[in-house]
């Protein structure tokens, strides 16, 4: 099935973008790391992990996170400063098994391409309703 990006490109642009970079995350890192809806990347991490699978996003996470070769980028996330919090918009299975590897004491950095922009994305980056 074809993803179509469309809006979330959109929202990016409408955004503002200032400037691009390509930045390292490190364990340390992991509390700025939010993806789209604002949730936490560690939650998401633990939610996608133990999730009943209907759409095979689960089994791929846990197939990268049972796995002994390092997750990859290229990782988008957009963010106003580099120092974060950082917004995950494409990567977000990738990014959950990354941090299955920090949580298994595999700890390695990981290279995330940054937009920065003047303005969130408030489709994406604002907590959805209803979420804790």
């Amino acid at each position: 099935m074809t993803q179509v990006r469309l809006n979330v490109v959109a929202a990016i642009v409408a955004a503002g973008i200032t400037e691009c970079a390509r930045i390292r995350v490190t364990a340390v890192d992991v509390p700025s790391v939010l993806v789209m809806g604002a949730q936490p990347v560690a939650e998401w991490s633990r939610n996608k992990l133990v999730e009943s699978d209907r759409d095979g996003s689960a089994d791929y996470v846990r197939a990268l996170a049972a796995s002994h070769v390092p997750v990859a980028g290229p990782i988008l996330a957009l963010g106003r400063c580099a120092a974060g919090p950082i917004m995950v918009f494409d990567g977000m299975h990738r990014m959950a098994a990354w941090v299955a590897h920090l949580n298994a004491g595999r700890e390695y950095p990981l290279e995330v391409n940054l937009v920065l922009t003047e303005r969130v994305a408030p489709k994406f980056e604002v907590p959805e309703r209803g979420a804790s």
